[in-house]
């Protein structure tokens, strides 16, 4: 899913880059929001043969994911979308949020 999230950001990117495609760019922004949003049902399989503590510790990680998501979605906010998962101080190439959480769990 994080892999997902990050096409998504590329096509947004691309769709800026590319004639400057301002619709395409915020649908794209709109379906990383879609995978944000089912990533706690998506996980929650995953999550039935952990120590009870360490399941709740990650589904209460992604359900913030996902009710940020939907927030941005609710505002509308393109800005708000393509932060999602970046903290003020993020510079391109190092792990998002998502990323980071799934190698604190490795």
């Amino acid at each position: 899913m994080a892999a997902q999230i990050r096409a998504r950001e590329a096509a947004a990117q691309a769709a800026l880059d590319n004639n400057y495609d301002t619709a395409a760019h915020a649908a794209a922004l709109d379906e990383k929001c879609a995978v944000l949003i089912d990533l706690p049902d998506r996980i929650t399989p995953l999550l039935t043969d952990m120590p009870r503590h360490l399941a709740e510790m990650i589904q209460d990680q992604v359900r913030n994911m996902a009710l940020r998501a939907r927030q941005a979605r609710k505002v509308n906010s393109v800005f708000y979308k393509a932060s999602l998962l970046y903290p003020d101080d993020y510079a391109p190439g190092q792990p998002n949020e998502l990323e980071l959480f799934i190698e604190q769990l490795g």
